[in-house]
């Protein structure tokens, strides 16, 4: 299907047409729809969208619980904004022509995970995005012209529990939409934050994460050592570092030995600090000498 440029919702309804007047309900049973690879796909062109009842009286979709959309570099569009009340799981990866997702997703009352992923284009996200109560996983990642998230996004998303977020515009100084993300505090377990050139520390609205178990931290190569408050993060376990090329120094030796729970240190393409770290001369390796499990660019040197 890689010639597809539109795809008309009034078209698939009015092949399945049986009688005026009569309610259509297509695809009844249907529970996952992948679009995927279709590289000249430009819009869905809704006659309704998904998951509504149209001026064509016709339902499509109605029990849909997993959406994924890959690799359709010309859409502009996703026909989702009103009913897919039944969604659990939303994919969008690889739309390099879609600039956001429009308000009405909030619709989807019961979506636990969604996924926005290297999509070059992308440059916004939706407010709405903020009402969605059941979401236990979040990822908008690797959208490098993206410039804005709502500050107050997190407010209401108490069930989250992974949040994967970063590589945005280079413009940006600082991270978008983290001042409301220590609503989290007592949800969020895994943390999966990639950086950019622009940034040249850790944003500090994270210090406040008490129940963190899994910190990754990558793609930071702004920023020369890591913070004190590191060691406010009271629950974390497994600590991540990686692609942070100027990285030079962990936090105090006070800091790292408040992380009682930490049972995991991994530092990965960070030649600088790997090298500071070897084990028994290196200047910080007194600082994780401690810790149960360290790994250092792939090799396990203390189990």
């Amino acid at each position: 299907m890689e010639r597809v440029k539109w795809i008309y919702n009034s078209d698939i309804a009015s092949s399945n047409s049986w009688g005026w007047g009569e309610a259509i309900t297509l695809f009844p049973s249907l529970r996952r729809f992948s679009l995927e690879n279709m590289s000249s796909l430009e819009e869905w062109v809704q006659g309704m969208d998904l998951g509504t009842e149209g001026t064509e009286n016709v339902i499509l979709f109605p029990h849909l619980e997993e959406l994924t959309i890959l690799s359709c570099p010309k859409l502009k569009s996703v026909p989702i904004q009103r009913r897919l009340t039944s969604l659990l799981a939303l994919h969008i990866c690889y739309c390099d022509e879609l600039h956001n997702l429009k308000e009405g997703i909030s619709a989807s009352t019961l979506l636990k995970k969604l996924r926005m992923w290297r999509c070059d284009g992308f440059i916004s996200v939706p407010k709405d995005i903020g009402e969605l109560h059941s979401l236990t996983y979040l990822e908008i990642s690797f959208c490098p012209k993206l410039i804005s998230i709502p500050e107050e996004i997190f407010v209401h998303l108490t069930s989250l529990k992974e949040l994967r977020i970063g590589f945005f515009s280079e413009e940006l100084e600082e991270f978008p939409g983290l001042n409301s993300i220590h609503h989290l505090h007592a949800s969020l377990e895994y943390l999966y934050l990639f950086g950019w050139k622009g940034l040249k520390s850790l944003p500090p609205q994270l210090q406040y994460l008490a129940s963190l178990k899994s910190f990754a931290i990558c793609f930071f190569d702004g920023i020369d050592d890591l913070p004190e408050w590191l060691g406010n993060l009271s629950s974390l376990q497994s600590l991540r570092i990686s692609r942070c090329n100027n990285l030079m120094r962990l936090p105090s030796m006070e800091a790292m030995e408040c992380l009682l729970k930490l049972q995991r240190f991994e530092i990965n393409r960070c030649s600088a600090l790997a090298e500071r770290c070897t084990k028994e001369s290196g200047p910080e390796w007194h600082k994780i000498a401690h810790i149960p499990y360290v790994q250092i660019e792939w090799q396990c040197i203390q189990h």
